[in-house]
C-alpha cells in the first residue's frame, strides 16, 4: 500500500510539473497578477522537484557504487584485499562523493 501511495504522489507531481505550461498557455483568461503569482510558484516547484530527484539520483548512484565497488568487489574478484586496501578504497570513494555533493 506504501509503495502504491508513494508510485501516486510521484505521478502527480510530475503532472503539477506541467503547471507552467498550462498556466501559460491559459494566459488570456487568468488575471495578469495571478498569471505571475501561479507561474512563479509552478517554476520554484519545478526546481525544487528537480533537486530531489537530482538528489535521490546521486543517492542511488552511490548506493550502487558502494556495493558494487567497495562491499562486495573482494567476493566478485576474488582478490584478497587487505584492511589497508579497502580503507584505501573507501577514502578515494568518500572523497569522490564529497566532490560530487559540494560542489552544487
Amino acid at each position: 500500500m506504501k509503495k502504491l501511495l508513494i508510485d501516486l504522489g510521484k505521478v502527480i507531481a510530475i503532472l503539477l510539473m506541467l503547471t507552467p505550461l498550462v498556466i501559460v498557455s491559459q494566459y488570456e483568461y487568468l488575471e495578469v497578477e495571478c498569471c505571475l503569482i501561479l507561474l512563479i510558484c509552478s517554476i520554484l516547484y519545478d526546481i525544487y522537484m528537480y533537486s530531489v530527484i537530482s538528489h535521490s539520483n546521486d543517492i542511488q548512484n552511490a548506493k550502487e557504487y558502494y556495493y558494487n565497488y567497495i562491499k562486495d568487489a573482494d567476493k566478485k574478484l576474488n582478490l584478497k584485499l587487505t584492511d589497508k586496501e579497502k580503507l584505501e578504497t573507501l577514502e578515494n570513494y568518500i572523497e569522490d562523493y564529497f566532490e560530487k555533493n559540494t560542489s552544487k
